[in-house]
């Protein structure tokens, strides 16, 4: 089906060649120009060349190509099909090239996120696709200025807009990306007007229906492109817990049964299916019936959640609101998972920037089906250069352990934290403490060039072991 439908594209674009080639302006050669430059530059430099080298070794894996051509054959038939309706024409294949760069392989270098969290992502793949309208609007809808100018302002501004986005969206720098996409849409808008005013000025140079078309023309392929992009989320989850299966399960019949169960029961609901695998790999599951088993145990434990009611407050906290306890802190934990016999656990791990020290926050949450019993807060740091009491940042790490601390205590048990136990963790020193309905555990353990201290809130004088 790839091999026909790259056919298909060849012959669609051989066909208008012609017609493409017509549309060839002084922004297409002003791009050119930087993108030749840029190239000479990376092959005039040993150590430029070897980068390049090694870039596109990585890029062009045999699974990448793969992928490459399955997006390009699927943006082949979308434009087909435009093209059927009177809707594509030679002008819009350069915003086209332009979609598919931009938008067409954002799940590819998301997967993760699209895995966690399918639906949001896909409005976000939309959001991205009507955002890149405003540089793809700027590039085709305008009429094209002076090379000179092109090459000098036009490609570079955009081009640097275009890698801050991208840096600070890799980053996780939302203001910064607010900004970038506050500043397209500005372009955006001037660029509107402008074309406006030079419609009117000079109508001979535009045609109203290619303009439309240029707008309209990434809209649709981001709308067309939604199946392609759940369906390649879903191949992938499949194909990453199908090989963690073969590594789980001995026997090759039980395991293709497996494979087989897990897409009928859970389909397009892949974060369901990782959280079943995961399952599996904890437990010891060799045979047909224990699949049965774990699949009827993981649809229970999923209705469980959708029909969850509120916990008492004397018994623990309601697995969703515990494990958001720190969701402002960057450290909400994952899916609530069976991980022992009656024993449910989820965690959230996140890394503080410190030159000095490897420094690790985590939140756990902990207890039985539906009910957590145990809300845990750690930090640990290793310093293979110098030991805890001659840290430089120790003291820094640790009062932001304490206001963590604070502010769990006061989320899971509604009240503040009393001096004492606030002294005890900037001081460094354990101690325990005793309510009506809880107990608290406060662990301080160092060695030669490690530290760790912990908060526990246990409900209800639950035990895990």
């Amino acid at each position: 089906m790839t091999i026909v439908a790259f056919s298909e594209l060849l012959t669609f674009v051989n066909l208008k060649a012609g017609d493409i080639f017509s549309t060839i302006n002084s922004r297409d050669v002003a791009i050119a120009l930087w993108v030749g430059i840029l190239f000479l530059f990376c092959l005039a430099s040993e150590k430029m060349r070897g980068h390049l080298q090694a870039l596109v070794q990585c890029a062009f894996q045999f699974k990448l190509v793969f992928i490459y051509l399955w997006v390009a054959a699927y943006t082949a038939v979308c434009l087909v099909v435009l093209d059927h309706y009177g809707m594509f024409t030679a002008y819009q294949v350069k915003p086209a090239v332009l979609w598919m760069f931009t938008v067409a392989f954002t799940p590819m270098f998301k997967l993760k996120r699209f895995q966690e969290d399918l639906v949001a992502n896909l409005v976000l793949l939309v959001k991205s696709g009507l955002t890149y309208l405003a540089v793809i609007s700027f590039y085709i809808g305008l009429h094209p200025f002076n090379l000179w100018i092109e090459f000098l302002i036009g490609f570079p501004l955009i081009f640097l807009l275009g890698a801050m986005r991208a840096v600070a969206e890799a980053q996780e720098v939302p203001h910064v990306v607010l900004v970038v996409d506050f500043i397209f849409l500005l372009i955006f808008a001037v660029v509107s007007v402008w074309t406006g005013l030079d419609v009117y000025s000079y109508p001979e140079h535009y045609s109203l229906g290619t303009m439309a078309l240029d707008f309209w023309v990434p809209v649709l392929l981001t709308f067309m492109y939604v199946p392609f992009a759940v369906l390649f989320t879903v191949v992938c989850t499949y194909e990453i817990l199908f090989i963690r299966l073969n590594f789980n399960i001995a026997s090759k019949g039980v395991a293709l049964y497996a494979k087989l169960a897990a897409l009928v029961v859970f389909n397009l609901n892949i974060k369901l299916a990782n959280r079943w695998f995961r399952m599996l790999g904890v437990r010891d599951r060799q045979s047909f019936s224990d699949i049965n088993s774990s699949l009827v145990e993981m649809i229970k434990i999923w209705w469980a959640e959708r029909t969850q009611g509120p916990v008492p407050v004397s018994e623990g906290w309601v697995p969703d609101e515990a494990g958001a306890f720190l969701e402002e802190f960057d450290l909400k934990s994952g899916d609530y998972n069976w991980v022992a016999e009656n024993v449910f656990a989820a965690e959230a791990v996140t890394t503080l920037d410190d030159l000095n020290s490897l420094c690790n926050v985590t939140y756990r949450t902990r207890g039985a089906s539906g009910c957590v019993k145990r809300v845990a807060l750690s930090l640990s740091s290793v310093n293979i250069s110098n030991p805890p009491e001659l840290s430089k940042t120790k003291r820094d790490l640790i009062q932001y352990f304490s206001s963590l601390s604070q502010y769990l205590w006061a989320k899971a048990l509604g009240e503040a934290m009393s001096d004492e136990l606030i002294d005890s963790i900037l001081l460094c020193e354990s101690a325990s403490v005793e309510g009506d309905e809880y107990r608290v555990g406060l662990d301080y353990e160092t060695s030669d060039h490690r530290y760790e201290i912990k908060l526990m809130i246990t409900k209800d004088n639950w035990s895990d072991y």
